[in-house]
């Protein structure tokens, strides 16, 4: 059970904004979900000159049809949908909203577009040591939702329900002999805010992590240590219905610190 979510009851807009009990239900009517997708990309790995370098991308187009949505995300997104949707919106006997019924339907579309693009090269300077330097990212053209037949389009790309626009990381890696490091760099584009809030848009987000090890020859026993977030970000203010952070994207951990030692044994 959710305490409330406010909401305008589109058959009496006179009461304005409205808080009425939300209940978290299922479906007995749900039906198999059916999806439809198209993959197009390549792989290089050149050599001579380029040798350690590598490039794959891809671009996904999919399309769903009865694809499981989410009630929460419909209200979120575009909650005039819920007064199509029967058993969602539940009434008393004057015609007021008593309570609200949030379960996952059946879309009747949910159309995606993506790429996602991967960069690495690995070198050895000898003396030094290897080095890997690489990044991964996906770009979301389209999220699209259409909640019933003849319902205008829902984009949930860029938005609090939707992935962001951009999403990548960043990495370089060292490795010389038995000692590891590894620099990895995340970053999330910024994106709207919910419809009811002044709230225009989400900053981005960068943090950054570094992880090491150590490995005692051959003994069987190495250690691994790192931090996530080294730098302790503080995330993008988010005005949510409860937090003032978005639960989906951020870990309000802050930095977080690992150490661990691990031994192998050869048994066979």
């Amino acid at each position: 059970t959710i305490p409330w979510v406010p909401l305008r009851d589109i058959e009496n807009p006179d009461q304005g904004l409205l808080f009425p009990p939300v209940y978290n239900t299922g479906n007995p009517d749900l039906e198999p979900e059916i999806s439809t997708t198209l993959a197009v990309g390549f792989d290089w790995s050149p050599g001579g000159a380029l040798d350690g370098l590598s490039l794959q991308v891809t671009w996904f187009d999919v399309e769903f049809k009865d694809k499981f949505g989410s009630g929460f995300s419909i209200f979120r997104n575009q909650p005039e949908l819920m007064f199509e949707i029967p058993r969602m919106i539940i009434r008393d006997e004057f015609g007021n909203i008593a309570r609200v019924n949030l379960f996952t339907v059946n879309l009747a579309r949910r159309f995606s577009e993506y790429l996602d693009a991967s960069l690495r090269y690995d070198f050895d300077t000898g003396r030094w040591g290897n080095f890997s330097l690489g990044a991964d990212g996906t770009y979301t053209s389209l999220l699209r939702d259409v909640s019933f037949a003849g319902a205008d389009p829902t984009d949930l790309h860029g938005t609090p329900t939707g992935p962001e626009r951009w999403k990548a990381n960043g990495y370089v890696s060292w490795l010389q002999g038995d000692v590891a490091l590894t620099v990895t760099a995340r970053y999330s584009s910024s994106y709207a805010g919910f419809f009811y809030s002044p709230q225009e848009r989400v900053e981005n987000y960068l943090t950054w992590d570094l992880t090491g090890s150590y490995e005692f020859g051959n003994s069987g026993w190495k250690i691994y240590a790192g931090a996530r977030n080294i730098t302790d970000a503080e995330f993008p203010f988010f005005d949510g219905l409860l937090y003032p952070w978005d639960a989906r994207r951020v870990d309000t951990r802050g930095r977080i610190l690992h150490f661990e030692i691990r031994k192998s044994y050869d048994i066979f």
